[in-house]
């Protein structure tokens, strides 16, 4: 996962998650964390540039108050307007593709250690958890807005007291107060209409896409899974997309590729391996017709 790294190289302005574990002896502003696990960020002005695709390792939760972000989560694009919260889970491919020109944001990131620990102990976050994989994007009302202002402030004089026994587990329980108090309006506001067939169709099949892309990559395999042809899944896809079945499924595989290029060290072979081409060659051929340049062009460009 990133964050926005107080340092004024434009290059060093995002980082990941590990990096910033590697650095954490080091003084890059320890008045902002709680150890390895919680960081948080009051800053202004987000990176407004194109960002990603990266693969997160981490909960990042920016609470928008000024301004817009154009980003996308799992290949799928969102829009997100003020006030908002955004929410980016473990294992989620996150990119931003467009921001404001000013923006207004307070971040909070929670190593997946902490965050699964919520999530598997506690129901309000069971909920949140099942909400925002639908929809990452929740519109704040006045109270809600509210009532994220206080945590944010709690939480900083909780990072900034002098008392460094069970600083993590105040913070821990500040946040399920936090959520218990608004995740269930959460939830309300996020409810949507019954959907007709094709979208029912089309969200099945971005879920098959998800679980088999590393192996699948036949439009027939995803036709088959949700028992249509493959000629009505191609229609549906387009749709909804503007894109054909086909592109997509390459588009997201090529989605994985770019983030693990850019958020790990795994060498070529290792993610050709991972995502089960036929051997290194096809994997560059791929990654090139799709994106334009090499894989190691691409990682070098980039990093």
């Amino acid at each position: 996962m990133f964050f926005a790294k107080f340092a004024e190289n434009k290059t060093e302005d995002m980082i990941t998650y590990g990096q910033w574990k590697k650095d954490a002896e080091t003084p890059i502003d320890k008045s902002c964390r709680i150890g390895d696990d919680l960081f948080l960020i009051k800053r202004a002005n987000l990176i407004q540039v194109e960002i990603g695709p990266f693969l997160s390792d981490m909960i990042i939760t920016i609470i928008l108050k000024t301004g817009h972000m154009h980003i996308s989560i799992d290949m799928e694009e969102y829009k997100a307007e003020a006030p908002c919260m955004i929410t980016i889970l473990p294992k989620q491919i996150f990119k931003i593709i467009e921001t404001s020109e000013i923006i207004d944001a307070d971040t909070v990131l929670m190593s997946q250690a902490l965050s699964d620990t919520l999530f598997n102990e506690y129901a309000s976050f069971n909920q949140l958890h099942k909400t925002v994989i639908t929809n990452p994007i929740t519109k704040l009302s006045k109270e809600v807005q509210g009532a994220f202002d206080l945590y944010v402030n709690l939480l900083e004089n909780l990072i900034g007291s002098p008392l460094q026994n069970y600083k993590l587990e105040a913070a821990k329980h500040l946040t399920l107060s936090m959520f218990y108090g608004v995740v269930f309006s959460i939830h309300d506001m996020n409810e949507i209409a019954p959907a007709d067939r094709q979208t029912i169709l089309f969200r099945q099949f971005s879920t098959e896409l998800k679980r088999h892309y590393k192996k699948e990559r036949e439009v027939a395999f995803y036709a088959d899974k949700l028992c249509i042809t493959p000629k009505y899944l191609s229609a549906i896809v387009l749709e909804h997309t503007g894109k054909s079945a086909l592109k997509c499924i390459n588009e997201y595989v090529a989605n994985e590729c770019q983030a693990l290029l850019l958020s790990t060290d795994l060498t070529l072979q290792q993610i050709s391996d991972k995502l089960h081409f036929p051997s290194p060659s096809v994997f560059s051929k791929f990654f090139k017709r799709m994106t334009g340049l090499s894989p190691r062009d691409y990682r070098k460009q980039t990093l």
